[in-house]
Protein backbone atom coordinates (compact mmCIF):
# COMPACT_ATOMS: atom_id res chain seq x y z
CA UNK A 1 0.00 0.00 0.00
CA UNK A 2 1.06 3.61 -0.85
CA UNK A 3 1.16 5.96 1.91
CA UNK A 4 1.07 9.72 1.29
CA UNK A 5 1.58 10.91 4.73
CA UNK A 6 5.01 12.69 4.25
CA UNK A 7 6.19 11.70 7.90
CA UNK A 8 5.75 8.25 6.72
CA UNK A 9 8.77 8.78 4.51
CA UNK A 10 11.14 10.36 6.92
CA UNK A 11 14.14 8.71 9.12
CA UNK A 12 13.07 7.66 12.21
CA UNK A 13 15.86 10.27 14.02
CA UNK A 14 13.72 13.05 12.68
CA UNK A 15 10.69 11.74 14.24
CA UNK A 16 11.92 11.46 17.64
CA UNK A 17 11.95 8.00 18.39
CA UNK A 18 14.40 6.43 20.96
CA UNK A 19 17.93 6.02 20.30
CA UNK A 20 17.51 2.69 20.63
CA UNK A 21 14.73 2.53 17.92
CA UNK A 22 16.10 3.98 15.87
CA UNK A 23 19.44 1.75 15.80
CA UNK A 24 17.56 -1.47 16.34
CA UNK A 25 15.86 -0.58 13.12
CA UNK A 26 18.43 0.41 10.74
CA UNK A 27 20.43 -2.40 12.06
CA UNK A 28 16.71 -4.75 10.66
CA UNK A 29 16.70 -2.75 7.48
CA UNK A 30 13.85 -0.43 8.36
CA UNK A 31 14.82 3.41 8.15
CA UNK A 32 11.22 4.72 7.82
CA UNK A 33 7.62 4.02 8.92
CA UNK A 34 6.82 3.21 5.57
CA UNK A 35 9.56 0.47 6.16
CA UNK A 36 7.87 -1.05 9.10
CA UNK A 37 4.37 -0.86 7.70
CA UNK A 38 5.10 -3.19 5.33
CA UNK A 39 4.93 -5.88 7.88
CA UNK A 40 1.93 -6.46 10.76
CA UNK A 41 3.24 -5.50 14.25
CA UNK A 42 2.85 -9.21 14.97
CA UNK A 43 5.59 -10.12 12.30
CA UNK A 44 7.96 -6.73 13.42
CA UNK A 45 7.25 -8.26 17.31
CA UNK A 46 8.85 -11.73 16.17
CA UNK A 47 12.07 -9.90 14.84
CA UNK A 48 14.96 -10.82 17.22
CA UNK A 49 15.97 -7.07 19.16
CA UNK A 50 12.87 -5.73 17.92
CA UNK A 51 11.42 -5.58 22.19
CA UNK A 52 8.00 -5.24 23.19
CA UNK A 53 9.06 -1.38 24.40
CA UNK A 54 9.86 -0.80 20.52
CA UNK A 55 6.32 -2.35 19.45
CA UNK A 56 4.56 0.20 22.10
CA UNK A 57 6.52 3.38 20.98
CA UNK A 58 5.90 2.42 17.44
CA UNK A 59 2.03 1.63 17.72
CA UNK A 60 1.45 4.75 20.04
CA UNK A 61 3.47 7.40 17.37
CA UNK A 62 0.87 6.03 15.16
CA UNK A 63 -1.79 6.37 17.07
CA UNK A 64 -0.75 10.10 18.22
CA UNK A 65 -0.65 10.68 14.81
CA UNK A 66 -4.36 9.54 13.41
CA UNK A 67 -2.71 6.98 11.43
CA UNK A 68 -2.93 3.70 13.65
CA UNK A 69 -5.82 2.23 11.61
CA UNK A 70 -2.63 1.98 9.16
CA UNK A 71 -1.88 -1.26 11.80
CA UNK A 72 -5.03 -2.57 11.50
CA UNK A 73 -5.11 -3.43 7.38
CA UNK A 74 -2.11 -5.53 7.38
Amino acid sequence: MAYKEPFLHQPFHELGFSREFCVVNEQLGFFTLNDLLQHTPEYLRNLPAFSRDMLLEYVNFMENKGVGDYLDGL
